[in-house]
């Protein structure tokens, strides 16, 4: 029905954003989908990190997370910005998930802002 947890990864200076929306049964993600107004790059992460996660529990969505993170930092800057918008999307929703779990107060969703913009690299 709901997610269990929903978290927004933006740009502050573009606008730009990745939701991530998890549906959870027990430790396992039932669910996955994401939803960005970003470039192609966001799509193809958002694309990939959901396809390797869905039906995964937790901890290998976390550390699948974490090694993407490593692999694109061979890529160049502006598809690691943009990419990134999804696994901060995604760490935001565990961050949400968290406080739920623990009956705290949520908004709709956590967001998470980028450490740098995608603006600096865009020159298309």
């Amino acid at each position: 029905c709901c997610a269990d947890g929903i978290g927004m990864g933006f740009d502050k200076k573009t606008g730009e954003f990745a939701i991530i929306y998890m549906q959870l049964e027990d430790d396992i993600i039932k669910d996955i989908k994401f939803n960005t107004n970003g470039c192609a790059d966001t799509v193809v992460a958002g694309s990939l990190f959901t396809e390797m996660v869905k039906g995964a529990n937790l901890e290998y969505a976390i550390k699948a997370s974490q090694k993407l993170k490593q692999q694109l930092k061979q890529a160049p800057p502006k598809q690691q910005a943009c990419s990134l918008l999804v696994l901060k999307g995604f760490e935001a929703a565990l961050i949400h998930k968290d406080k739920k779990d623990k009956g705290i107060k949520v908004d709709e969703f956590e967001k998470l802002e980028l450490e740098y913009s995608c603006e600096a690299w865009q020159q298309e």
